[in-house]
Protein backbone atom coordinates (compact mmCIF):
# COMPACT_ATOMS: atom_id res chain seq x y z
CA UNK A 1 0.00 0.00 0.00
CA UNK A 2 1.35 3.41 -0.87
CA UNK A 3 1.57 6.29 1.58
CA UNK A 4 -0.87 8.48 -0.35
CA UNK A 5 -4.00 9.26 1.65
CA UNK A 6 -7.26 8.00 0.12
CA UNK A 7 -8.66 11.53 -0.28
CA UNK A 8 -5.50 12.81 -1.99
CA UNK A 9 -5.46 9.75 -4.26
CA UNK A 10 -9.13 10.29 -5.21
CA UNK A 11 -8.43 13.98 -5.96
CA UNK A 12 -5.42 12.99 -8.08
CA UNK A 13 -7.49 10.44 -10.00
CA UNK A 14 -10.10 13.06 -10.86
CA UNK A 15 -7.46 15.64 -11.82
CA UNK A 16 -5.62 13.14 -14.04
CA UNK A 17 -8.89 11.97 -15.60
CA UNK A 18 -9.85 15.53 -16.46
CA UNK A 19 -6.45 16.09 -18.07
CA UNK A 20 -6.86 12.93 -20.17
CA UNK A 21 -10.37 13.90 -21.24
CA UNK A 22 -9.17 17.38 -22.26
CA UNK A 23 -6.25 15.90 -24.20
CA UNK A 24 -8.48 13.45 -26.10
CA UNK A 25 -10.93 16.26 -26.80
CA UNK A 26 -8.19 18.28 -28.48
CA UNK A 27 -7.15 15.23 -30.52
CA UNK A 28 -10.74 14.71 -31.70
CA UNK A 29 -11.00 18.36 -32.73
CA UNK A 30 -7.84 18.06 -34.82
CA UNK A 31 -9.05 14.85 -36.44
CA UNK A 32 -12.44 16.33 -37.28
CA UNK A 33 -10.80 19.26 -39.05
CA UNK A 34 -9.55 16.79 -41.64
CA UNK A 35 -12.76 14.75 -41.77
CA UNK A 36 -12.26 12.77 -44.95
CA UNK A 37 -8.90 11.35 -44.04
CA UNK A 38 -9.43 10.84 -40.31
CA UNK A 39 -13.16 10.07 -39.92
CA UNK A 40 -12.55 6.47 -38.79
CA UNK A 41 -9.78 7.49 -36.40
CA UNK A 42 -11.94 10.25 -34.90
CA UNK A 43 -14.76 7.77 -34.29
CA UNK A 44 -12.39 5.41 -32.48
CA UNK A 45 -11.00 8.22 -30.34
CA UNK A 46 -14.55 9.38 -29.52
CA UNK A 47 -15.34 5.85 -28.32
CA UNK A 48 -12.23 5.89 -26.14
CA UNK A 49 -13.25 9.31 -24.85
CA UNK A 50 -16.70 8.02 -23.84
CA UNK A 51 -15.07 5.20 -21.86
CA UNK A 52 -12.66 7.65 -20.23
CA UNK A 53 -15.50 10.02 -19.35
CA UNK A 54 -17.35 7.16 -17.66
CA UNK A 55 -14.22 6.33 -15.67
CA UNK A 56 -13.93 9.98 -14.71
CA UNK A 57 -17.52 9.99 -13.44
CA UNK A 58 -16.69 6.96 -11.28
CA UNK A 59 -13.59 8.76 -9.97
CA UNK A 60 -15.70 11.81 -9.11
CA UNK A 61 -18.16 9.67 -7.19
CA UNK A 62 -15.29 8.02 -5.34
CA UNK A 63 -13.88 11.47 -4.50
CA UNK A 64 -17.27 12.59 -3.18
CA UNK A 65 -17.49 9.50 -0.95
CA UNK A 66 -13.92 10.02 0.31
CA UNK A 67 -14.70 13.63 1.17
CA UNK A 68 -17.77 12.53 3.12
CA UNK A 69 -15.70 9.93 4.96
CA UNK A 70 -13.10 12.58 5.82
CA UNK A 71 -15.76 14.72 7.44
CA UNK A 72 -16.76 17.07 4.66
CA UNK A 73 -20.39 18.09 4.88
CA UNK A 74 -22.64 16.50 2.31
CA UNK A 75 -23.24 19.91 0.72
CA UNK A 76 -19.49 20.75 0.53
CA UNK A 77 -18.64 17.37 -0.97
CA UNK A 78 -21.40 17.73 -3.55
CA UNK A 79 -20.53 21.35 -4.41
CA UNK A 80 -16.81 20.59 -4.84
CA UNK A 81 -17.61 17.57 -7.02
CA UNK A 82 -20.03 19.66 -9.14
CA UNK A 83 -17.13 22.02 -9.97
CA UNK A 84 -15.37 19.05 -11.59
CA UNK A 85 -18.54 18.15 -13.48
CA UNK A 86 -18.94 21.74 -14.70
CA UNK A 87 -15.43 21.63 -16.18
CA UNK A 88 -16.28 18.39 -17.97
CA UNK A 89 -19.48 19.85 -19.37
CA UNK A 90 -17.40 22.65 -20.90
CA UNK A 91 -15.10 20.02 -22.42
CA UNK A 92 -18.12 18.14 -23.82
CA UNK A 93 -19.40 21.35 -25.43
CA UNK A 94 -16.02 21.89 -27.06
CA UNK A 95 -16.01 18.31 -28.35
CA UNK A 96 -19.43 18.80 -29.94
CA UNK A 97 -18.22 22.00 -31.59
CA UNK A 98 -19.99 24.38 -29.24
CA UNK A 99 -16.82 25.96 -27.96
CA UNK A 100 -13.12 26.31 -28.50
CA UNK A 101 -10.26 24.38 -26.90
CA UNK A 102 -7.24 26.23 -25.64
CA UNK A 103 -4.50 25.48 -28.19
CA UNK A 104 -1.86 26.57 -25.69
CA UNK A 105 -2.81 23.59 -23.50
CA UNK A 106 -1.58 21.07 -26.09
Amino acid sequence: MDSEEPLARAERHVREGEQRVAHLTRIIQRLKRDQLQNRSTAAKVETALAVLQHSLELAREHLRRERLEWGWSSNDAYTATRRYVSASNRIDAITRGGGRADPAAD
